[in-house]
């Protein structure tokens, strides 16, 4: 009898505390539920009344440059005129990151919409510390040390920010100055670099500022997540010794991009051709390259370099829907492409794939972050990033 009754209040006991335990847990998620449409409706409201929206986000990634990493960064956007309801809203993305490879950086990609979108600033600005294969210039030198497993290590120091000013003529089109101010320091040179005739014409420690000009026509509906339109960007950029430069050398880039929404919202095709031919003294640094985050996402950084690069790729794009025809949060992005290195522009036969997929969560109204899986010829990556690759 003594056994039962022990047993009945140990039941009861349990039964208590579970019933303690659920209520608790329903507390919290009511709670975290309430906390959760404040937020959304906060954020309705500011973006409603033009008024600045801070996202920050935290997550990780893989490069076959610099390893696994862990990305941290937030998303401000804002209007630069509340009472303006055309214009669109800025956005100044941010991402700091830190490798296994003990590869340190930050990246911030910033669109600035000003006077009825009469003027636009945007803004590249890449600074990083991290350690890199030196492969050489060229198929033929990259061929070489890849194959014979000679390549060797470095670290690379590099402080980058691009600036282009665009100022409106008729509609759509942009015409304005540009400007680079680019820092480079290669230290734990390798014999391999130091046999390269083409490094050793160069100072490991050198500055690069440049000044130019850069035509853009722009239908675009948002320019960090088109749906629809055309962008056109043409840019000439000389380094002179005059502006500070450590040698004399100029830069002409071609950046063509089309979009299109079919069948439905949300239901994107991108494509995207661009090039870049880098003509004069071109420091190793500087060369172009068909690797990163926002270019052939998969390639190695700094393992295909050449005076002249070109690429190209085709993306789709879709956002889920629900039942009731509204679109979630959450898409999908999958794309194929290609790209080459060459001496000049009509020595670009040799073509290496690209393709890839990747995962969209709409952060601020059509402002994506966005995780991707990209594949090269050789190599992979997975890439964290704010906005979309193009």
């Amino acid at each position: 009898m003594k056994k039962l009754y022990h047993h009945i209040i140990s039941k009861y006991c349990l039964s208590l505390l579970f019933v303690l335990f659920a209520t608790q847990i329903s507390s919290a998620q009511s709670k975290m539920k309430a906390y959760l449409e404040k937020h959304k409706e906060k954020k309705k409201e500011a973006i409603t009344a033009g008024k600045p929206w801070l996202s920050p986000l935290f997550g990780p990634g893989y490069t076959a440059d610099i390893g696994f990493l862990v990305a941290g960064g937030f998303l401000l956007s804002f209007k630069t005129d509340k009472s303006d309801s055309l214009i669109q809203r800025s956005s100044i993305p941010a991402n700091i990151f830190y490798s296994s490879s003990g590869a340190l950086g930050l990246h911030s990609n910033i669109t600035t919409f000003w006077f009825q979108d009469k003027m636009r600033i945007n803004s590249d600005v890449n600074i990083n510390k991290r350690s890199l294969d030196y492969y050489g210039k060229g198929y033929q030198e990259i061929d070489s040390n890849y194959k014979s497993d000679s390549t060797t290590q470095y670290t690379e120091s590099k402080v980058d920010v691009a600036v282009d000013v665009m100022f409106k003529l008729t509609k759509n089109f942009y015409i304005g100055p540009s400007f680079d101010f680019f820092y480079a320091n290669n230290t734990d040179v390798n014999p391999v670099m130091l046999d390269d005739p083409y490094y050793n014409q160069f100072s490991s420690q050198y500055f690069m500022n440049g000044l130019g000009i850069n035509i853009t026509y722009d239908s675009r509906d948002i320019t960090v997540n088109a749906w629809q339109g055309i962008y056109f960007n043409l840019k000439y950029i000389n380094y002179a010794k005059a502006l500070g430069s450590a040698y004399q050398a100029h830069v002409t880039s071609l950046d063509l991009r089309y979009y299109r929404t079919f069948i439905r919202k949300g239901n994107v095709i991108a494509g995207r051709v661009y090039s870049r031919n880098a003509q004069g003294d071109v420091p190793i640094n500087m060369l172009s390259d068909i690797a990163g985050s926002k270019r052939l996402r998969g390639y190695i950084v700094g393992q295909y370099r050449d005076n002249t690069s070109a690429f190209f790729e085709v993306e789709w794009r879709h956002t889920f829907m629900k039942r009731n025809g509204e679109l979630t949060k959450s898409g999908i992005v999958m794309w194929v492409g290609a790209g080459s290195i060459a001496p000049d522009m009509k020595s670009l036969t040799q073509w290496m794939q690209n393709y890839g997929i990747g995962y969209r969560y709409e952060l601020q109204p059509r402002m994506n972050v966005g995780i991707d899986m990209g594949f090269g010829q050789s190599s992979h990556g997975l890439y964290f990033s704010f906005t979309e690759s193009f």
